[in-house]
């Protein structure tokens, strides 16, 4: 069994430091905890969670989507999406629709309900972005847009629907 020589713990420290503070992967994480802190409290106003508000923003974009599609394009487990779906039909927020293409397949709806809440939901997501965004001037704001937009769209994160137009 081979010994390593013992790190100086203060050397250790600042290679540490440096990795951290030059690690986009630990920034993102940072501003997406705090942003998904900032939504869940907002979100509880409405007596929602991020997964229901995930599930009808898809549903505002593109209405009468399988529960697999939505798993699939936002990225959750099936069964998340189901207990989702479920809670917000309860609500009467969405309904399942029977599929016109298989007799076992539903498709998930916004209700009258759904669709006049969005509006509301719009406000929450502009005022938490425009939060968020508060420290940057107008110019960088917009450009860090473009340039997260291009970073979603290259890692195929998201489809162009998704993320906005095409992040030039």
């Amino acid at each position: 069994m081979s010994k390593t020589a013992p790190q100086d713990p203060v050397i250790l420290a600042d290679q540490a430091r440096a990795t951290r503070s030059t690690s986009a992967g630990w920034m993102i994480q940072r501003l997406a905890g705090d942003l998904n802190r900032q939504m869940t409290t907002a979100l509880a106003a409405h007596d929602l969670r991020l997964d229901q508000f995930a599930i009808l923003m898809s549903l505002a974009e593109t209405s009468g989507t399988t529960q697999t599609a939505l798993a699939k394009r936002l990225n959750m487990q099936g069964y998340t999406v189901t207990r989702a779906v479920d809670a917000l039909s309860d609500r009467g927020l969405v309904e399942r629709l029977p599929d016109a293409t298989s007799r076992r397949a539903w498709n998930v709806v916004l209700t009258d309900r759904g669709a006049a809440l969005m509006p509301q939901l719009f406000k929450v997501v502009a005022q938490i972005n425009a939060d968020f965004l508060a420290a940057l001037p107008d110019p960088a704001k917009e450009r860090f847009l473009r340039l997260l937009t291009r970073l979603v769209a290259a890692r195929g994160a998201g489809s162009e629907a998704e993320i906005g137009e095409g992040g030039t």
